[in-house]
């Protein structure tokens, strides 16, 4: 409801704006935040008295077996607001040694976005304000205090050179995160535990030879290579396969819980005789006890659903043994992709960074540190013309329900202002009939609705066009939609809104006096700003409120629970976590940091309001990632950069809009000089790029030469792997001249990123940011990685401490298609007293060769389905997630 509102306060202010140009005012903006906040305290309020309730909805990291005891959020108490103390006391690097590298970052994203807005408010409220309120225009109330209100030019080289300074903070600020995500990216990457993880040695290759040549092209440096095959066939089959058991547990479970209803319901009446599955009244036989179907359905033949699917699974069951032998007998066509491991971290980025053929197409393009369960398998074996031609296709797509989104706003845009058009319309005239609170309920709440709707699907929609477009990993999927999701927000959240808002109102006087055209802009630009006063409190609230009650999910674990039919299906509904698509939810964030960039210097009270958004939002985030969300993909920062990068869009956007607002002033000094910083700024970013570009895309081979040294001290590369070869047997290929006692030396200098930059620009700046720890080196980066006794609420081993091991098999079939090796699943059912689940043991071994279990699981005597829910790693379908 909280999303709702915000939605229906953001059309009602934006109708309004467009048909009037009456000033912001202190009355509307509170009249808009009030009720915004009256809902967000409710949700709150709710949230804290149901959360100890429903802790697998809302603090599932603190107890969850399917965590790591090592990783689990600590937890002084289970009820009551007691759990607060714990929140508070966390810090953020908790998050980054016991729930993930991105998560961490995430939550510094939005801590860097309320310094901006802070240092904004600090640098721009003091000189501007007076400055716009004395400016000699006519703006009231909040438009006074805003650049409209500004008719003297010479005000304007105020304005100037406070965007300079702001702005150029700003750059300074995101040039010293992107180097600090470069180098802790390095130190993450090459930490003990990551660079023994089987996936920080394997580099999948697109378009790649067959396995001889891969090993002509590397050497010896190959340990193990996994081809890729056509298995479509295979896949197809294993996927049927694995739901028909899905499905006889179901049908199953429900026949045993009908025999044990019928023998309860014998018992009461006195025909309590014999065994329930003697041929009697509660015979697991007899037809009114056993689920069946219709195939086809609705119209075909009815058909006892077990028996139907134990003859159907023996058939699936030889159609893919026999799948599986034709294909190692006469060998299934390779696909152009191979997985390649080498046997070192260093020499799998040697691979990966160097060019290995002469052909354009030939190993791209490549991808490094992807574990298995983020491989997309079926987008592996595309030929590169059909992935080049669907990636196109894709884009085109993405790029068409961009621009073509301004229909469905348009008409949700329409019915808001139903009322008005069957007062200008005749032919809507009808409308005017209807009771007020039909048209109210027309106006006010179908728009919110409808719009919420379609909206919350985008990104979902562009994470399908990724993976239909070829996209062969999770990883490279969630950065496509990133790149495309924030000029998605950018243009419909930020363009379309500012000139809707702020152009509708001079539509009227542009056409009454076309030669005033740019003293009309300079006068209503800057109103459009008055929409986003609102715009980041409310969003805010309604993202707090939101976020943390999740009273969605919390309707739709309470409906699947009560439906839930089978151990597996309740087992799944505890089980499972939610966990944050950054490609989808950095754009958001960015577009929102944009929009306070691009008004900073011209309605400086938005980055007061953007401030408590920020605020808000980090609060609300740090809460999921301490104690909700898990990780379900390993980005290793790079939406982080990208987001960087991203937000420099807001940089040169104020930049032209301040050039465009002093020229319709007159103000012929300011617009120069905000034309020269325009230059200067797109020479910045040319020249950072440049240097910077290349180490957030590759981690440069001295520091993993250094970090290889340092783990062959502490016992080899593979010193935990039950299949492992001496690290040290020969030198790596960076330079086979190099001794080890230079490696050594070398890993122990003081580097730092600024060391890789022009000496003769950077060696003064350089010892000044080194000694303040503005630019920190890789080594300063390792403290973040362990545990430490800044926090007094656990201290203990990580998962960015331990050192990862596996098994023979575990290696083998880890880059394999699940196609080839995934067995049937284990047939879940219930204990009962009537002794069905234990016929249905015997009778699936014998007609379908499937192990079943009836293990922590019963069915009581009222037939309803009880199991033990508060373990549940003692489900026989439990299983920890190996890290690959």
């Amino acid at each position: 409801m909280s999303q709702r509102f915000l939605v229906a306060a953001r059309d009602r202010a934006v109708s309004v704006m467009a048909r009037s140009s009456e000033p912001a005012s202190i009355q509307t903006i509170t009249g808009a935040i009030i009720p915004a906040a009256i809902i967000a305290s409710a949700y709150i309020i709710a949230f804290i008295a149901i959360r100890g309730k429903y802790r697998s909805q809302y603090a599932p990291r603190t107890y969850s077996q399917i965590i790591p005891e090592k990783d689990r959020t600590p937890s002084t108490s289970k009820s009551g607001a007691k759990w607060f103390e714990d929140y508070r006391r966390l810090d953020d690097k908790f998050v980054l040694r016991y729930h993930s590298f991105d998560a961490f970052l995430f939550l510094r994203f939005f801590r860097m976005l309320i310094i901006i807005a802070a240092v904004g408010c600090a640098l721009t409220w003091p000189i501007l304000f007076p400055l716009n309120a004395t400016g000699g225009g006519a703006g009231r109330e909040l438009d006074r205090i805003a650049f409209g209100n500004v008719a003297n030019s010479t005000y304007c080289w105020g304005h100037a050179i406070v965007a300079i300074v702001f702005l150029s903070f700003i750059m300074l600020i995101v040039n010293r995160e992107r180097i600090f995500l470069i180098n802790m990216r390095q130190a993450y990457i090459t930490a003990k535990p990551n660079a023994l993880r089987l996936s920080s040695r394997v580099v999948l290759f697109l378009n790649a030879p067959q396995e001889e040549s891969i090993r002509r092209l590397f050497g010896d440096h190959v340990k193990r290579c996994w081809q890729v095959y056509f298995l479509d066939d295979l896949k197809k089959l294993v996927d049927e396969r694995s739901q028909k058991v899905y499905d006889l547990e179901s049908a199953e479970v429900a026949a045993a819980r009908n025999v044990v209803k019928q023998q309860q319901k014998r018992n009461e009446n006195g025909n309590a005789n014999g065994s329930s599955l003697e041929r009697g009244d509660a015979s697991l036989d007899y037809p009114q006890n056993r689920p069946s179907h219709r195939s086809p359905p609705l119209v075909g033949q009815r058909l006892d659903s077990i028996d139907h699917i134990l003859k159907t699974i023996p058939n699936l069951n030889k159609q893919i043994t026999d799948l599986r032998e034709e294909y190692k007998s006469d060998g299934a066509r390779p696909a152009s992709a191979i997985f390649v491991e080498f046997d070192s971290q260093l020499h799998a980025h040697q691979a990966y960074q160097q060019i290995n053929h002469h052909h354009p197409l030939a190993l791209q393009p490549r991808f490094i540190g992807v574990p298995p369960s983020n491989i997309k398998w079926k987008n592996l074996s595309m030929q590169p013309s059909v992935r080049i031609g669907k990636s196109y296709t894709g884009i085109a797509l993405i790029i068409a329900i961009t621009i073509l989104w301004a229909i469905p706003v348009g008409i949700v845009g329409t019915i808001s202002n139903i009322k008005y058009l069957a007062d200008n319309y005749q032919w809507l005239s009808w409308i005017n009939k209807l009771p007020p609170s039909i048209i109210g309920l027309v106006q006010g709440y179908l728009p919110p609705f409808a719009l919420s709707f379609i909206t919350s699907y985008v990104p979902f929609w562009f994470r399908d066009i990724a993976e239909l477009s070829g996209e062969p990993t999770a990883q490279s999927a969630e950065n496509m939609v990133q790149k495309w999701y924030f000029i998605f927000q950018f243009l419909q959240v930020f363009l379309v809104t500012t000139l809707s808002s702020g152009a509708a109102t001079i539509i009227k006087q542009v056409t009454e006096q076309p030669g005033n055209i740019p003293n009309l802009l300079a006068e209503n630009l800057p109103k459009s700003s008055n929409f986003y006063l609102t715009y980041f409190t409310l969003q805010g609230l309604s993202k707090a409120a939101d976020q943390v009650v999740k009273y969605s999910d919390i309707l739709q674990y309470l409906f699947f629970k009560r439906i839930a039919k089978t151990p597996r299906q309740k087992y799944d509904l505890e089980i499972k976590m939610k966990g944050l698509f950054y490609g989808s939810n950095y754009p958001k964030f960015t577009n929102m940091a944009v929009i306070a960039i691009v008004y900073s210097c011209i309605a400086p009270l938005v980055l007061g309001f953007a401030l408590v958004g920020f605020t808000l939002f980090y609060a609300t985030y740090r809460y999921l990632l301490l104690y909700s969300n898990s990780a379900k993909l390993e980005m290793k920062g790079e939406c982080h950069g990208r987001a960087m990068q991203q937000m420099l869009a807001g940089v040169y956007v104020s930049e032209l809009c301040l050039i465009g607002l002093f020229s319709a002033r007159h103000a012929q000094g300011p617009s120069i000089l905000m034309t020269i910083f325009f230059i200067l700024t797109i020479l910045h970013h040319i020249t950072v790029n440049r240097f910077l570009g290349p180490l957030e895309q590759y981690v440069p081979l001295d520091v993993l030469l250094d970090a290889e040294a340092e783990n062959s001290e502490n016992g080899g590369v593979e010193a935990n792997n039950n299949d492992n070869d001496e690290a040290d047997a020969e030198e790596p290929l960076l330079s086979s001249s190099q001794s080890r006692d230079t490696r050594h030396a070398s890993r122990h200098h003081h580097r730092s990123l600024t060391e890789s930059l022009p000496v003769y620009i950077l060696d003064p700046l350089k010892i000044f940011l080194e000694s303040y720890n503005i630019l920190p080196s890789i080594e300063s980066f390792r403290p973040y990685l362990l545990p430490q006794s800044d926090s007094d609420l656990n201290l203990r081993d990580s998962t960015l401490t331990t050192v990862p091991s596996y098994t023979d098999s575990q290696i083998a079939n880890a880059y394999q298609n699940p196609a080839v090796t995934s067995k049937a699943p284990l047939v879940w059912l219930a204990r009962d007293s009537a002794g069905a689940s234990e016929e249905f043991k015997t009778r699936n071994k014998e007609r379908a060769e499937l192990e079943t279990t009836d293990e922590d699981a019963e069915i009581d005597e009222e037939g309803h389905l009880v199991w033990n829910e508060s373990d549940l790693s003692k489900a026989p379908i439990f299983k920890l997630p190996t890290r690959f």
